[in-house]
């Protein structure tokens, strides 16, 4: 790896964690809290639109139709 692309895949991961509103060096804490509050968010997603989260044969997640 090139001195050019880890330095841009460092900035790359930087600018990531900033859309999420963390630091550079986010806590163990920190990303609890965004992974929580996504986890409430895709809930209530999957509840709006009638679905359940499940995985398929080959380990991927979808959107089923509930019950």
């Amino acid at each position: 790896m090139s001195a050019e692309s880890y330095f841009g895949a460092m900035q790359s991961r930087k600018d990531r964690l900033a859309r999420c509103g963390l630091g550079p060096k986010p806590s163990v804490d920190e990303l609890a809290d965004v992974v929580i509050e996504l986890s409430g968010k895709l809930d209530a997603l999957y509840d709006a639109a009638r679905r359940i989260p499940v995985r398929d044969e080959r380990g991927n997640w979808r959107a089923a139709k509930r019950g």
